[in-house]
């Protein structure tokens, strides 16, 4: 079965894409093929997509502004990701019970990923110590074992924490090629 992302989820992509300002986001639109624009942009939000369209748009913006740019679309998109429909009962449910402590974020993070996609893997949240969490992405397939995808993941666990009022650094443990990832959350 093909690795897929929720459609609304990938709309919020081309919209976040002005986070470059409008010549750069021109740019990085115009370096994603037409057709996976159109499929995007004509897919009903609760639908699903080809997780490889998700792909193609990071890899455009890493050609246009390198792994910080990819690094800062997915802190846009963790930013605004919490309000969809997709996501926003998890985050609300969970805030409400646990409240805004980094490893709930975490934790948000790593069932977000769950929620969001199908057959893409499977996320799960460790907690390391003090000030230290890691979500770790199992079984990935091929399509998502690329670096620009997984420092999008990055971003977006970084912007989960700053939409929380949280500052954290988020770092990718990955061998290239590998079905497994860790993002390694720490704050101070």
């Amino acid at each position: 079965m093909e690795p897929e992302i929720r459609a609304a989820l990938l709309k919020l992509y081309l919209e976040q894409l002005r986070t470059f300002g409008d010549g750069d986001a021109a740019s990085i639109r115009g370096d994603v093929r037409t057709e996976t624009v159109r499929r995007v942009e004509e897919a009903p939000a609760a639908g699903w997509l080809p997780i490889a369209f998700e792909v193609e748009i990071v890899q455009a913006v890493q050609r246009r502004r390198g792994d910080d740019g990819v690094r800062e679309l997915g802190r846009a998109l963790g930013r605004v990701a919490t309000e969809t429909p997709v996501l926003r009962p998890l985050v609300t449910a969970t805030l409400a019970m646990l409240g805004r402590r980094p490893e709930v974020l975490a934790w948000i993070a790593a069932k977000g990923w769950n929620v969001a996609t199908r057959n893409a893997g499977h996320a799960t949240y460790l907690r390391r110590g003090p000030g230290l969490v890691h979500v770790v992405l199992e079984d990935l397939p091929p399509v998502s074992r690329d670096r620009a995808h997984l420092l999008r993941s990055c971003g977006g666990i970084e912007g989960l924490y700053a939409w929380a009022g949280r500052a954290a650094r988020v770092d990718l443990v990955w061998e290239p090629g590998t079905d497994r990832a860790i993002f390694v959350s720490s704050w101070g």
